[in-house]
């Protein structure tokens, strides 16, 4: 895969409309939040955990990458790892077996898993290839916790490559165009998800820059994806969490980031997605 230039590859995007969410995006996110904690409590009682997540059976003798995720809800809906496995055992021409671990919990900072790793560390787990760092989605545009959120991912970041692993910051997007998230105390300065998005590539490039880390460019995908004319709705009804469409989208540009391979003979589509929409985002992070 080409490296992706540094400049957003966004900015000659139209503005997308979409219908503003009826219910306030604060009662939908505590709803969501609740699920998935009764989800998580169903799994596992602490949910702090590293696993292998089964995935599909690649070819024989198919090169093995191994991925650490530690984060929250972002990677946890439709199983991002899971998704990203897929789609890597069943690229025609390169297959991959990834072997995916987690350490995940709804709702839960950098700066939390790191104090949570004196009762089970990952990090020691196994040998990864690559540490996925996903922090809470919203701490990048929050002047007042950035300082906790960039000492948080500098000891992860660190912690990391003293394992040999290579660290990955998780790049997210902007909320959802014309929702209720624009109208908080918190994001009301912000008149666009453009606007939004600038601010979080701003900050996590910059960390990324600083500490020697990848940045998987995920928001950047998003905002150009959601600009073009049949774009499938890549946002769950709370204006923040992925649907089917665009945790797929968002795997698809970790794949591409994480083995360097084109999509052209990526053949795996959820379950849950259409032939239709995952037609045409495959297209979109094929750019």
């Amino acid at each position: 895969m080409q490296n992706l230039p540094q400049t957003k590859i966004y900015k000659k995007r139209t503005t997308v409309k979409t219908l503003m969410i009826t219910v306030p995006a604060c009662l939908l996110a505590l709803a969501y939040s609740l699920l998935m904690h009764k989800s998580a409590e169903r799994q596992d009682a602490d949910y702090f955990h590293t696993d292998e997540i089964p995935v599909a059976a690649a070819p024989a003798n198919t090169p093995v990458m191994t991925v650490l995720f530690v984060g929250n809800s972002y990677t946890m809906v439709n199983d991002l790892p899971g998704v990203i496995a897929n789609i890597a055992a069943t690229d025609t021409a390169t297959p991959v077996t990834i072997r995916a671990g987690r350490f995940l919990k709804p709702g839960t900072p950098l700066s939390e898993h790191w104090d949570r790793r004196a009762q089970a560390d990952p990090l020691s787990a196994g040998r990864w290839d690559y540490v996925v760092l996903q922090d809470s989605s919203m701490l990048p545009v929050i002047p007042s916790l950035l300082g906790d959120m960039k000492s948080s991912t500098a000891n992860w970041v660190n912690a990391v490559r003293q394992t040999g692993s290579r660290p990955v910051l998780y790049e997210a997007w902007a909320r959802q165009p014309g929702s209720s998230w624009y109208k908080t105390k918190e994001l009301e300065r912000f008149k666009t998800p453009e606007q939004m998005q600038d601010e979080i590539d701003r900050v996590i490039n910059g960390l990324g820059a600083s500490l020697g880390a990848m940045v998987v460019p995920v928001g950047d995908y998003w905002m150009a994806c959601m600009s073009q004319a049949g774009a499938p709705n890549l946002y769950m009804a709370d204006g923040t969490h992925p649907s089917p469409a665009g945790t797929y989208l968002t795997a698809l540009v970790f794949y591409r980031k994480l083995t360097g391979h084109e999509l052209q003979h990526v053949t795996y589509v959820p379950p849950n997605l259409s032939q239709k929409d995952a037609a045409f985002i495959l297209r979109c992070a094929s750019y």
